[in-house]
Parts: structure tokens; sequence; C-alpha cells
């Protein structure tokens, strides 16, 4: 049921993951990853009935805030795998020290990517599509929704992962993230196309 088949082709089921090219790493593949899970909770979202007996007790929030806050923690480790790469090349210290890979707090994350987007000197206006209006969001977003809301309905000490009776408007939870979420994928591909700039200069200076 499980094994392999042969290629991913048009009018089937088959997908193809890890598609490695010369020179690639699973690690640039970090953004797809982050589309993917913002794309699959939008879906989620759309397809939720929208009548009143379904949303007051509606557990379908919960992989929607989940796969919301997996989309943020993996644009954001994008941007700062790829940030610390051009801060590298420009002789900086790193923005963000440590394992990036074990960290799952999202606020140390966005602290390096505001760094990186300081030191490359782009600037934005202050909404949730930029980096200024980011901190707000993600800030309101991480102190109602703590890491395990949406996954687990206990933490690890066996504590509720949210607020009892937590009431809260999905579409503006949604409506907020979703701007945010095409900034930072805009981020992350700015930070490629300059480190791809920063690779072609050394690349003619040797």
């Amino acid at each position: 049921m499980f094994a392999p088949v042969r290629g991913a082709r048009r009018g089937t089921t088959n997908v193809a993951l890890n598609i490695q090219w010369p020179g690639d790493d699973p690690v640039s593949e970090m953004d797809f990853y982050a589309e993917a899970y913002h794309r699959a909770g939008r879906k989620l979202f759309d397809a939720i009935p929208k009548n009143d007996d379904y949303w007051f007790f509606s557990f379908d929030a919960c992989p929607i805030i989940f796969l919301y806050w997996h989309a943020l923690e993996l644009h954001l480790k994008d941007a700062v795998v790829k940030g610390n790469s051009v801060m590298a090349f420009r002789e900086k210290p790193a923005a963000f020290k440590g394992n990036v890979f074990s960290s799952h707090d999202l606020m140390p994350l966005l602290e390096a990517v505001e760094k990186i987007v300081c030191e490359c000197g782009w600037k934005g206006k202050g909404d949730t599509g930029s980096l200024l209006g980011a901190r707000a969001v993600i800030e309101e977003f991480t102190a109602v929704f703590p890491r395990v809301a949406g996954l687990y309905p206990v933490g690890t000490k066996g504590e509720a992962s949210i607020d009892t009776g937590l009431t809260f408007d999905l579409r503006s939870v949604v409506d907020r993230l979703d701007p945010l979420l095409r900034y930072l994928s805009d981020v992350g591909s700015a930070l490629e196309a300059e480190l791809d700039d920063e690779q072609d200069f050394l690349s003619h200076e040797t």
C-alpha cells in the first residue's frame, strides 16, 4: 500500500518529495514546505461550514492553527538559514546562534530575521505584510496560541494547552496571518537572490 511508485505523473495521485537537484540539499525545500502548510491551512478554513451551530464547538480549528503555526516556523527558519549565509559572506556575525532546526520558539527566529533584514537595508511599512507589522502579529499569536495549541489538548506536563474556554474569531486569525506569511515568503525569495548575488560577486573576485 505504501510501496514507492515510479515517478509522479499527471493524471495520477502520485507525488514526489525531497527532489534533489545537483548541489541542492533538503534545506533548500524549506520554503516549499512552508507554503504547502499555509495552503493546507487556508483550504481547511475555507472548507469549514459557516453556520452558528457548527462554529460553537469547532475542533476543526485545531489543525488550522497548527498548520499556520508550522508555516510561520518554517518560513522564519528558511529566512534565517539564507540570511545567516548572507551574513557569513559579508563577514558579519550570524543573526541566529545555535541550531536553528531544534528551535521552535517563533520570537527568537523573528528577531534573527529582523537583524538580517536590517543588514540588507530593506524597509517595510507598518502592516502585517512587512517586518514592522510582523512582530506585533507574531507576539499576539504566540501569546494566545502556544506551540502545542492545535496539536495536543495538553502540554508536556499534562496541563491544558490553551486557556479554558478560549474563544476567538478564526477568520480574523487567518486573515491577519495570510499577508504575514506571504511577506515572509517574499523575504526568503529576496534573501535567496541576495545570496546568489553575493556568490556571483565572490566568484568574479577569485
